[in-house]
């Protein structure tokens, strides 16, 4: 979730044991979630980098190796 962020934010999270003890504590950097698009057209995958006799492959054709 975005949970509200538009940039990043410093934060701590602690461990804690069942008795209520900080068992670790952590510095972190909580980023915003990227926005995922989704094309509705075939998108190529990259090409070998040498000749092949390969056919190329594209994300969402159903084919299968």
């Amino acid at each position: 979730p975005m949970l509200g962020l538009d940039s990043p934010r410093n934060g701590r999270l602690r461990i804690t044991r069942p008795d209520g003890r900080v068992a670790k504590s952590l510095d972190v950097v909580v980023q915003p979630q990227p926005v995922v698009i989704v094309h509705q057209e075939t998108i190529g995958q990259p090409t070998p980098a040498g000749p092949s006799d390969q056919t190329p492959t594209y994300a969402g054709d159903g084919a299968q190796d």
